[in-house]
C-alpha cells in the first residue's frame, strides 16, 4: 500500500520547557505512523525570548524528517502558521500547538476522521461530545463566548461547527494551496476555517478534550505563537 505523505506544522513561542516532553511524543508518532505515512515535521520558532530555538536544534537538529524555521522577531501565531504551512509538501497537513492544550498523540486519531467526504477536520472541545480538563476559567469563558459569536454570525454557512479557533487540525493539500488568510494573530485559525467553508471545502469536527497548558512560558495563551483561544 502506498504511503501517504503528511506534514505536521508546530508553531512555537517560548516553549523551552515544553519541548523535551514534546520530543518524546514526536518519536512515538514517528513509530506509530511509519507503516502508513511518511512524516515531515516543521517547527517554527516565532522569535522566542527564551532558548526555544536552541532546544529545538538540540532535540531535532539531526533528524532527517524534521525542519526548524525561525522568525528573528515575534510576528504572531498567524504569521508563524503561514510560514510553516508555506513550507509544507505533504498530501495531508496537520497543525497543532507545541504546548499541552491538545495531546499530540491524538494526531493519528484526527487523521483517521478525514474520510473521502471531508477536506478539513478540526478539533472541537466545545462540540457536544467535547470537553475541557483543568482549563482556566477566564480562558474558558473567553473561548466559549468567541465560539458563540462565530456560530451566531456564521450559522448558515457552518451550522455544524462549534469551535472556530482550534489550532489542532488536518487539511487536505488542496485546502492549504488555495486558502489565503491575512490575520497574523490567533484569529488566523478562524479565518482559515471560514474561508475554506466559503470556498466549498467540507469541514468536520473531531470532539476532543482541551487541557490547561502546564508547560511553556505560562502566558495563558494569547501571547504565544502556538496557542490561542481554543
Amino acid at each position: 500500500m502506498r504511503k501517504v505523505d503528511i506534514s505536521i506544522v508546530i508553531p512555537c513561542y517560548n516553549e523551552q520547557e515544553t519541548l523535551p516532553h514534546l520530543s518524546v511524543k514526536v518519536k512515538a508518532l514517528n513509530r506509530m505512523l511509519a507503516a502508513e505515512h511518511n512524516l515531515d515535521w516543521v517547527f517554527v520558532d516565532d522569535g522566542s525570548k527564551d532558548f526555544t530555538y536552541k532546544v529545538l536544534q538540540t532535540l531535532f537538529g539531526e533528524e532527517p524528517n524534521i525542519r526548524i524555521l525561525r522568525h528573528e522577531k515575534n510576528k504572531g501565531f498567524g504569521e508563524a502558521l503561514r510560514t510553516g504551512l508555506g513550507s509544507t509538501t505533504g498530501e495531508l497537513v496537520v497543525t497543532i500547538d507545541a504546548d499541552t492544550n491538545y495531546d499530540q498523540l491524538e494526531i493519528p486519531i484526527i487523521i483517521s476522521h478525514l474520510d473521502e467526504d471531508t477536506d478539513v477536520v478540526t478539533a472541537s472541545p466545545w462540540s457536544e461530545a467535547g470537553s475541557k480538563q483543568n482549563f482556566p476559567l477566564h480562558r474558558y469563558v473567553f473561548s466559549r463566548v468567541l465560539s458563540w459569536l462565530y456560530r451566531h454570525f456564521f450559522r448558515d454557512e457552518a451550522p455544524n461547527v462549534y469551535t472556530f479557533t482550534s489550532g489542532f487540525r488536518v487539511y487536505r493539500r488542496e485546502v492549504i494551496d488555495n486558502v489565503v488568510f491575512q490575520a497574523d494573530d490567533f484569529i488566523a485559525t478562524a479565518e482559515i476555517l471560514l474561508r475554506a467553508i466559503r470556498m466549498g471545502y467540507r469541514v468536520k469536527e473531531y470532539p476532543t478534550v482541551v487541557h490547561e497548558a502546564t508547560d511553556g512560558d505560562g502566558t495563558g495563551g494569547r501571547g504565544r505563537a502556538g496557542t490561542g483561544p481554543q
